[in-house]
This record gives C-alpha cells, structure tokens and sequence, in this order.
C-alpha cells in the first residue's frame, strides 16, 4: 500500500466566524473551524474501516482552520476516494453549514519528500481557494419555517436572519427580544454556548465557570462612570519565525507530531492553564459569576483574545512572561516570540473590523522578530483606523516621533506592572498636567524646549532612576514616553494581585 497525505483548510472565517457581532455565534464559528480536522479523522476511520483497500488514517498536524492527515491506499483510485469521502463529509454535514473547505491529496513518496509534499499541498489548497467562492449560498427555506414573530403590536414574517443580515432565516432565538436566525447562525450560536466544554477539553480544569453572553456583558463594569465601563481590549498573537522553524525541523511526519504537540499542548494550552487559573483567582473578571474572557482563535500560532479593557494590558503581559520564560524550541535557550495587535474598543465596534485592526497592528510589530513586541491602538467611541492603518497612526502622533517608537518591548510590559510605578504616577501625576504637555506636542515648537519639560516633570514624580527604567524599557524614551502614558493612561493602572487563590480558584485548578 502507498502512503498519502491530505490536506483541507476552511477558507471564509470573515463569512463564517466574524459576520455577526453575537458572541455565541463566533465562538461556535470558531470552535467548529478548530474540531474539523479531528472530526474529519474520526468520520474517515468510520466510513472505511471494513475497506481493506484504504488504512491507518490518522492526523499529523493541525491549526485554527486547517489539518493535515495520512493514510495508506492501494492506488491512486482509492485515494481518491478518501479525498472525494472527505469533501462530501464537509460540505454536507449540517455542523459545517455556511463553511467553506478545500481538500487535497498527494502521495507522501519517500520520507525526505515530506517537506516538498507538505509545501506543495498547501500550496493546492490555496489555488483551490482562488477558484472557490467565499460565501456559501443558503437553502432556501419554507414558508412555513419562516420565523413570525411579534413587532410593534403585530405579528411579522422576518425573511432574513437578524444576525448577519444576510442568509434567510429560519428559526428564531431569544436574546433579550425575539430575533429571527438563519440556520447556519443558529447552529454555531447553540454550539457556542456550550462554553465550558472548550476550556475544559484544553486545560484540564474542572468546575469551570460560566461565560459572558456577549461583549457588551463582557465590558459592563459595576461603576458606570468608570471610563473603561463598555470597553473591551481585542488582543491578537502570531508567532514570529514559527513558519520558518517547521521546515527547519519538521523534515518528517515524526518531527512534525513532535512540533505539532510541543506547540499546541504544552506551550498553547500550558499557558492557557496558567493564565486562567491567576484569573479565576483574581478580582475583576466576573460578571455576577461569569467569566469576563473570550477566546475567539486558537490554534496554530495565531490566539484572539477578547477581555475587559482594564484587562487588556495585564492579560498581554502576564502572557508575554509565561512566553519568555517557557516557549523555547528545539531547546529553551532558542526562545520563541511572538507579535501581538492590542486594540482598546467600545464593546459595540464592529469585531470583524476590529479583529482586521488587531492583526494588522500584529504585522506591525513584526520588525523586530527577535523579541516579543506589541502596537496598540486605543480607538475612542468609534473611531476605526480604516484601510491606511499606518497612515492613521502617524496622524495622530505628534511631529518627531518615528514610525518604531510606536511599537513596544512586550517582555518589559510586566516588569512594569509589577514595579507598580504606574499607580504611583497616577497619584503624584495630575492628567491635565500631561495632557497640556502632549498638546504642546502636537502644536510643535521647540525640540530642546519640550525635552527640557520631559526631564524636568518625569524626574519630579519619579525621583529615583530606577524607577524611570522600568519605564522606558517599556514605553521608550522622550516624546514617544508621554504619548504612550498618555494613550494608555486608564488601560495600564491594573495592578499586580498578590493574593493568593481563592479556595473556589483552587478547587476550580485541582
């Protein structure tokens, strides 16, 4: 028998995952785009398990969207027939509807052809994405599934789903109002609401928590007139170099499990643990009981996270030391970073855009890829950067200030969080005081001037140097130091907690 290998990816996330702005929805979106390799595997092992023709189908790696597998067939014929068994399964089960797939088969040749074949697949995929449209056209419904439901005193027929404003709807679900669905909504929003089960699968813990049901339950503080209150922090992670590390490592299906496991289980999802169980233990992240943190891509080396934006800057920091500490590949003195997009939003902001935002900002801080780095954009009310992402960010800083100042040194992001220098600045430093200084920024003037008043106000509310290390490492220095304070001013006060678990934390994390 000949060994092959079989690649599929789902290839419309924008129509797929981020065309509602229901959090349930996307969860389930993206939640099923991740479990699709796996069950492609298990549907393969079912339908030919009597075949004596075709055997030994198993998976070998896999990311947020995409899986490659192996197999062993005959011929070329019966190959065919796990890539056409494959396909159908994709198109045609209900879980999958609204997604769009591609799969492709080659066989596997010697074990030296490994990387060749595995380039080469994808590179299939992509084409057959080109040729593939990316919205899957809907059934159309009957009547008598059109949902009727009761506005401005009268009963109506709602035609289209009130969801993505797209698709017909079908069905209707409650959420705060009746509200008509289509049926690929649908199905990803009641999956999406199974929301302990993921986190439990990933990190082990039990007792887990519920969820927020949605953004503006996410971002809602207790004080409505703290400033961050409906605000939400949109975090985007990509691996810098981890493309280039796999085929430097990965030259068989062996190495490539090993990488595979390595990066998924025990630094993904590793981190995963640790991080939940500070914030199952620290203040702040509930909503009566549920859980203030939604995970909206994971797998591969690319994570979205979506948090309260008084959470934001710690979530990334906490992250980037469990990184730098930790994620080392193919020993711990190669140590692997990442670069993160951090937008600080109303939790009303159009997510598909915002999440456009975040990974463009990614790209941004991809300059340097020796060391974990961030660029953030705090977006007031709705302001969206729009397509010239760089453009806008050199528009609104102030004469003198270089393109790279805007993007900062992520492994200093928790040292200074943890010197708590940031609390003390905000207590010795009124923000009108600085805000008058970034004004005189903007409206120009002398250089030397302004530097002059920099020195002069940061070494009278910092007195002693060390301090004002910490934060330039993190900020950087001179004009770029007070924009960024200035910018960050309500998103960085979270302090470090040094409590301990609670005991529910602590029954949640044994």
């Amino acid at each position: 028998m000949v060994k092959y290998f079989l690649r599929i990816e789902g290839v419309n996330l924008d129509n797929f995952v981020y065309d509602t702005n229901d959090l349930s929805t996307i969860r389930g979106g993206g939640w099923i785009l991740l479990d699709a390799p796996g069950e492609l595997v298990k549907h393969l092992q079912q339908q030919f398990a009597s075949s004596p023709a075709i055997a030994d189908i198993s998976s070998i790696t896999q990311g947020a969207s995409w899986g490659l597998l192996d197999f062993r067939a005959e011929n070329k014929d019966q190959a065919g027939r796990v890539a056409t068994c494959a396909r159908q399964f994709l198109s045609t089960w209900k879980m999958f509807s609204g997604a769009t797939f591609v799969v492709d088969v080659l066989p596997a040749g010697e074990e030296r052809e490994y990387p060749r074949v595995r380039e080469q697949l994808t590179a299939l995929n992509r084409w057959r994405q080109m040729q593939s449209p990316s919205l899957v056209v809907p059934q159309v419904v009957d009547k008598q599934h059109i949902p009727v439901i009761e506005r401005k005193g009268r009963q109506q027929c709602i035609t289209v789903c009130e969801f993505d404003h797209v698709s017909p709807a079908c069905d209707q679900v409650r959420k705060g109002e009746d509200l008509a669905a289509g049926e690929s909504v649908m199905i990803r929003r009641t999956l999406g609401k199974e929301k302990k089960r993921w986190y439990q699968k990933k990190t082990g813990l039990e007792n887990f928590p519920d969820l927020v049901a949605d953004f503006n339950e996410l971002s809602e503080l207790d004080d409505q007139k703290n400033p961050l209150n409906h605000k939400m922090a949109v975090i985007y992670l990509d691996g810098n170099g981890f493309g280039a590390l796999q085929r430097k490592h990965c030259q068989t299906p062996a190495q490539q499990r090993h990488f595979d496991q390595k990066i998924r289980l025990e630094f993904q999802d590793g981190t995963l643990k640790v991080l939940l169980n500070e914030i199952l233990a620290g203040p702040g992240w509930r909503n009566g009981q549920a859980l203030r943190f939604e995970t909206l891509l994971w797998g591969g080396d690319e994570i979205i996270w979506v948090v309260p934006a008084g959470k934001g800057w710690w979530l990334l920091a906490r992250f980037f030391k469990e990184v730098a500490e930790k994620w080392g590949f193919p020993s711990k003195d190669n140590h692997l970073t990442l670069a993160a997009g951090l937008v600080f939003c109303h939790c009303k902001a159009p997510i598909q855009r915002i999440v456009h935002l975040a990974k463009r900002l990614g790209d941004l801080a991809k300059g340097d890829r020796t060391a974990n780095r961030v660029a953030y954009q705090v977006l007031e009310s709705f302001d969206h950067a729009g397509a010239d992402v760089d453009g806008f960010r050199l528009r609104r800083c102030p004469a003198g200030i270089l393109p790279h100042e805007l993007v900062l040194n992520g492994n200093a992001m928790w040292p200074l969080l943890e010197s708590g220098l940031i609390t003390n600045l905000q207590q010795r430093l009124p923000k009108r005081q600085l805000h008058r200084l970034v004004e005189q920024l903007y409206l120009g003037g002398n250089p030397a001037t302004h530097r002059q008043q920099q020195d002069d106000l940061v070494k009278s509310v910092m007195p002693e140097e060390n301090q004002r290390q910490f934060l330039s490492n993190c900020l950087g220095s001179g004009s770029a130091q007070w924009l960024h304070l200035y910018e960050l001013w309500d998103y960085l006060a979270e302090p470090v907690s040094s409590s301990q678990p609670t005991k529910e934390a602590d029954h949640v994390a044994h």
